[in-house]
């Protein structure tokens, strides 16, 4: 009883924190509570690597609590801090969304808690809805316009952008990888 009781506590939880992801903004109250079903909380210790640059990935994270480095493989072939998440903070949608490999190496710098989508779990809700997909594409288009991931690029994907704008092509590009029908 105090088990069930305390699971149910749990996914109330993680349903209150995937409310305040703005990556979730357009998801519904029974959205929200089938991802919230799904997924668990991870904890992280000091160090432990969470996802690693050129690394197949096929979800994204949302930072509960703690602080996590990110960091890059530069030309000469060290690394390089070059951000930190904090709580609220997503990262990783660029590979669950569009099946591209890690970008950049993350590790917890302090005790984290995170919560593991995976694309599984997103496939059937994007499927019935989706007008979250175009959200999904606009706010990753915002995040791209001064991310790194626009670097790895092919010049033919180049010219589709300039040709239909960001936020159009990663509509495309996540439609695609989701085998989601274009229904706008």
């Amino acid at each position: 009883e105090a088990r069930t009781q305390r699971g149910i506590e749990r996914r109330i939880e993680i349903d209150a924190i995937l409310r305040r992801v703005p990556l979730f903004d357009s998801f519904g109250a029974e959205e929200i509570a089938e991802l919230a079903g799904a997924v668990a909380l991870q904890q992280f210790k000091p160090g432990a690597v969470v996802v690693r640059e050129g690394d197949d990935g096929k979800s994204l994270f949302v930072v509960v609590s703690g602080l996590l480095d990110v960091f890059k493989q530069m030309e000469g072939g060290d690394q390089r801090k070059v951000g930190m998440l904090s709580p609220g903070n997503v990262f990783g949608e660029w590979s669950l969304l569009t099946g591209a490999a890690r970008s950049a190496t993350v590790t917890a710098a302090v005790d984290t808690g995170l919560i593991e989508i995976d694309k599984a779990r997103l496939e059937p809700i994007l499927t019935r809805y989706p007008e979250t997909l175009a959200e999904l594409s606009r706010i990753e288009a915002e995040r791209s316009a001064n991310n790194v991931n626009v670097m790895s690029f092919t010049p033919a994907e180049r010219q589709e952008i300039a040709k239909v704008g960001m936020a159009s092509f990663l509509r495309g590009k996540i439609m695609r990888f989701f085998s989601v029908a274009d229904r706008g």
